[in-house]
């Protein structure tokens, strides 16, 4: 007999089955109280009981761990910062590319193909404005302007298009970009908060992947989520 981890265990009364077995003294009754307030009494080896003591120990030491991560805010000046919700793989027509400067949260200026001082925006993804063109600085924008700089700066990426145009009403090509590790850029923005998921059709190939890691930023309180009120995120 296993109990239900949802069960009280509320008595416990050892007895002996009789000098003349190999189990004599072996044997427990165990009073528990299911969920819906039934009184269930029955016998059960001693070694076994042992058994689920130890299961249950078992858990509530995995349930603490899991739950004693510290909810702080990325920070801007670490070598990189990695999501667990794992990246998407790079598709056969990537192409290299070398980053040289960061604009904000979510541009940047790279050579590619002959081509220099290409200017980037990634796709899918929306970091809070720094003040260039007119407009203020946007809670989190230097924080999330940092997280990219030490992300991509100096650095050979694989990059690609997506169907439905290469370039944004401003002129910009969109990539999607990976490290060399093979870690999904946009993913390493969303996940620690530097950017927010955001879909632009008709380029949204990874928007679904992009909204599952947002979920667990949002659940861990991390970069913008946590250091900016909703009407300036």
């Amino acid at each position: 007999m296993i109990l239900p981890l949802r069960w009280q265990v509320t008595g416990l009364r050892a007895f002996s089955l009789g000098r003349s077995t190999p189990e004599s003294h072996h044997w427990a009754v165990v009073s528990a109280l299911s969920e819906d307030g039934v009184m269930i009494r029955s016998p059960l080896s001693l070694s076994r009981l042992a058994l689920i003591a130890l299961f249950g120990i078992a858990m509530t030491l995995v349930s603490c761990a899991s739950g004693s991560t510290s909810r702080q805010p990325v920070d801007p000046h670490a070598d990189s910062t990695t999501t667990t919700q794992g990246s998407p793989a790079r598709p056969a027509q990537a192409f290299q590319a070398r980053v040289t400067r960061v604009v904000d949260g979510d541009t940047f200026i790279a050579s590619a193909d002959g081509r220099d001082d290409i200017r980037v925006r990634l796709i899918g993804v929306n970091a809070p404005e720094i003040a260039h063109f007119g407009q203020t600085v946007q809670c989190f924008g230097l924080e999330a302007t940092q997280v990219l700089k030490n992300l991509i700066v100096g650095k050979t990426v694989s990059a690609a298009y997506e169907t439905g145009g290469r370039t944004d009403k401003y002129g910009r090509d969109l990539w999607d970009v990976w490290l060399g590790d093979g870690r999904f850029v946009q993913a390493e923005l969303v996940g620690s908060g530097a950017a927010r998921a955001r879909a632009y059709r008709p380029q949204t190939q990874f928007a679904s992947f992009l909204m599952l890691v947002q979920s667990r930023a949002q659940r861990q309180d991390v970069g913008l989520w946590s250091q900016c009120t909703a009407e300036n995120r």
